[in-house]
């Protein structure tokens, strides 16, 4: 059997093939040409059949099953289903006035073919532009809002279509004016009530392969059932009941969905249109074009509720649907936002226990919440101590100091880094310490600060260290007294303090007599020791804790006296020069005397705009040079606000 059924196809494959051949088509060409002869086909025999309700001169028919499948049709395709439109039109007014024995061609049915064609094509495309424009998105009747748009555009699509249609028709002598009106308004009722009735149930086809579910037959068997029986009261025994077949439809549309309610109202519409049409059921009247018109009216009516129940219905479950899965997603988020705040908290506690810096926080009443164990540790308190206790209460000697910061920090939202805090810890040295502290602030949920954390840092042996750097920095190595950079940082300072003051700055430029000889006679180690007893001499020989000596290179030593005149200056070179023969170092290639001697330069001045530091060190320089000239153990003195001496 199911050979038979692959051989079946196989041979239908190559017919295909073979015909492809022929006709010198691609696949999708040959796809497009038989979507557009279907189409075609479709509109013209629905068409053809429509015309068997047609009671109007010019064959206007209150029944015109073509629109609603052009407009299902321009839904699916686009517009590449014009031209399929256009030509089952064309084909249909062809084949109608063939069969009414007209003669052909005349210029009125000429005319009257184009504007049919032209009013047939437009009437799906106004429509569904329409439904577009008003929701913004392709048609769709899953959604109140679609359902909505569909029947606004079901109602305004037919009427440019029927006035050009009935007009024309009027103009060429098809339709008389005297029943404009009437012709206007069956076309325009024909395409509304087919499109509302035939549209949805093509749109819905989808769906029919759900109820092809065993669960369904018997309701589908039931509502079939009862919807036959109301039927042939109704159309066929005359029984006014027709408003009951709604109940059936809202039962249709809450158990069996879309498609199945939509297919009800398209049958009970056919068998209603043939009954009335036949002057049978309660729509059936004198006018069957009036009667129709009426029905349509109802079975629109009919139509139009169950869509809007069916959009209503889809749209809760809709929200339904939305709702469940956001309570799903929320509680994923709780789950997950839970599961996130225990590994925060278990990163929090980890990193709280083996930070090897001391941390804490502080609440809006300055009171801790949490404190690590060497934060506690440089409290020399336990951790557990400190909860819900103030500042004041566990630091009181820094509590003036470092409340106004915490208070800061939940004021204006912003950190405080790296604060140097220097405080007398209660160890058993009793020493001084040293802390870098950083203020944080802790965001609450509505993002403003509601807790401040505190990092500190004891930098104590860094501060001692970087002491000692700036010491060794500005200290020379071998005599313990500044060295040249201090000493030029030091005259820049005050100099600019001394001209503030309008107060002298003296400076003193002193060298060995002949040291590179002493250093040949007696070697290097002497001369190195000798230079230390040289800046013992010159600290010793100045009183006041301003004042600065300091190595200037080699065995030249500067002395900065500030606030010193020119007198004071003098005293300080002789005491110096006094005290250098005091120590009687031996010096015995010296030509100036058996000892150590000195040369020294001195040099005054008030600092003002007319010198500057290099001018007080020139002058130094070249006093020194003088005394080296003259004979070499002598002082020479220069003062720049009066003369030289």
């Amino acid at each position: 059997m199911v050979s038979r059924k692959q051989t079946q196809i196989s041979k239908l494959k190559g017919t295909l093939d073979h015909l492809l051949q022929k006709t010198h088509l691609t696949k999708p060409q040959a796809l497009i040409l038989l979507q557009t002869l279907t189409i075609a086909c479709i509109y013209a025999i629905t068409a053809k059949m429509s015309l068997q309700f047609a009671m109007l001169p010019g064959k206007i028919t209150a029944v015109w099953f073509p629109s609603g499948f052009t407009f299902a049709f321009v839904i699916w395709f686009g517009l590449r289903a014009l031209p399929s439109i256009a030509l089952g039109s064309i084909v249909f007014m062809v084949w109608n006035n063939l069969t009414m024995n007209l003669a052909w061609p005349v210029s009125s049915d000429i005319v009257a073919i184009i504007a049919c064609t032209i009013a047939n094509s437009l009437q799906p495309v106004i429509g569904v532009d329409l439904i577009r424009r008003l929701t913004h998105a392709p048609p769709s009747l899953e959604r109140t809002k679609g359902v909505i748009a569909f029947v606004v555009a079901a109602t305004v699509a037919p009427t440019l279509p029927a006035f050009i249609g009935v007009t024309v028709s009027s103009l060429v002598g098809i339709v008389p004016w005297q029943t404009y009106g009437i012709s206007w308004l069956t076309w325009w009722s024909a395409g509304v009530a087919a499109i509302l009735i035939l549209t949805p149930t093509l749109l819905f086809g989808p769906q029919a392969a759900a109820l092809l579910r065993p669960q369904f037959r018997r309701e589908i068997m039931g509502i079939l059932g009862t919807t036959l029986g109301l039927c042939w009261l109704i159309f066929g025994q005359g029984y006014p009941v027709e408003y009951v077949l709604l109940l059936v439809l809202i039962w249709s549309g809450l158990r069996l969905g879309n498609f199945a309610t939509s297919a009800l109202v398209s049958l009970i519409a056919l068998i209603a249109i043939v009954s009335t049409a036949n002057s049978l059921g309660t729509f059936a009247g004198n006018s069957t074009t009036h009667s129709l018109v009426i029905l349509q009216s109802f079975i629109t009516a009919c139509s139009v509720s169950t869509l809007v129940l069916g959009g209503a219905l889809n749209t809760q479950k809709a929200v339904e649907l939305s709702l469940e899965k956001t309570l799903l997603s929320l509680e994923q988020q709780v789950s997950d936002r839970t599961a996130q705040l225990r590994e925060s908290q278990a990163i929090l506690d980890g990193f709280f226990s083996v930070a090897p810096v001391g941390l804490g926080i502080v609440d809006r009443d300055l009171r801790y919440v949490r404190v690590n164990t060497l934060m506690a540790d440089m409290h020399n308190l336990p951790a557990e101590s400190h909860i819900g206790q103030s500042i004041h209460e566990i630091r009181p000697d820094l509590a003036a100091e470092i409340e106004p910061i915490y208070r800061q920090v939940l004021n204006t939202g912003k950190p405080v880094l790296n604060r140097e805090e220097n405080n007398r810890i209660q160890d058993p040295n009793d020493q001084i310490k040293t802390w870098l502290a950083t203020y944080f602030p802790i965001l609450n949920s509505r993002q403003r600060p509601n807790q401040v954390g505190l990092i500190l840092m004891e930098i104590s042996e860094i501060k001692q260290l970087e002491q000692q750097l700036r010491k060794q920095a500005y200290m020379d190595g071998l005599t313990q007294v500044a060295n040249r950079l201090y000493f030029n940082e030091f005259l820049e300072l005050e100099w600019r303090r001394c001209e503030r003051s309008h107060l002298p700055l003296s400076m003193l430029l002193t060298d060995l007599d002949e040291f590179k000889i002493y250093n040949d006679t007696y070697g290097h180690p002497m001369g190195d020791q000798c230079l230390k007893q040289f800046a013992s001499v010159l600290q010793a020989s100045i009183k006041r804790p301003g004042d600065l000596v300091a190595r200037y290179g080699g065995e030249e030593f500067v002395v900065v006296l500030p606030e010193t005149g020119a007198d004071g200056a003098l005293r300080v070179a002789e005491r110096i020069r006094q005290r250098l023969h005091e120590l009687r170092i031996p010096h015995s290639g010296s030509s100036v005397c058996a000892h150590v001697t000195a040369s020294l330069g001195v040099t005054t001045c008030t600092p003002s705009g007319q010198h500057t530091p290099e001018t007080l060190l020139q002058a130094a320089d070249a006093a020194l040079y003088e005394s080296k000239h003259q004979g070499r153990d002598r002082i020479t003195q220069i003062d720049l606000n009066h003369a030289s001496l």
